[in-house]
């Protein structure tokens, strides 16, 4: 359930419309210069992953239906192991959480220079030592897991940003 599908430009446009500007109108004066930005989430909902026009713009934007692949958000294969792991993001960057993570705190600080969030920033680039240690131990239990295939899947994929092979 969504308060609002931020995902269908028609339903974003409707909330703002219907929510957003007349909060905004009858704040009037109280909303002065303060707010520069608005942050439209609803954490009580939880994540939007999905919305009712995913599946065909999925399929608009990249050609094949990712219903079958949705598997492999749990960790299970489709095909064999060297397939999946060549699928979507993960044949470009092999650990992705690990630099949306870092993305995600990098950006927040851009956007909201507080004391938190840059604290949390130099938290993050002190567990990166630990991060780092743990991707080597998944990668040494992957080489371990599928030999080869492996090797040839860490030449053309990054570790953590995506890697341009010429």
């Amino acid at each position: 359930m969504f308060e609002a599908d931020k995902m269908s430009l028609e339903q974003t446009r409707y909330h703002w419309k219907t929510v957003i500007n007349p909060l905004k109108q009858d704040l009037g004066p109280l909303l002065g210069k303060s707010f520069r930005h608005f942050l439209i989430d609803s954490y009580e909902v939880g994540d939007q992953n999905w919305t009712s026009l995913f599946r065909d713009e999925f399929k608009r934007r990249k050609g094949y239906d990712p219903l079958p692949w949705l598997v492999t958000l749990r960790g299970n294969n489709v095909g064999d192991a060297e397939q999946t792991a060549r699928a979507h993001l993960y044949r470009h960057i092999r650990h992705s959480k690990y630099s949306g993570f870092f993305l995600f705190l990098l950006g927040s600080s851009i956007t909201w220079p507080t004391l938190v969030t840059l604290l949390m920033l130099l938290v993050l680039l002190v567990l990166s030592v630990v991060y780092y240690q743990l991707v080597k131990l998944k990668e040494a239990d992957a080489l371990t897991r599928f030999g080869e295939e492996y090797l040839r899947y860490e030449v053309t994929s990054g570790m953590f940003w995506t890697r341009i092979v010429m």
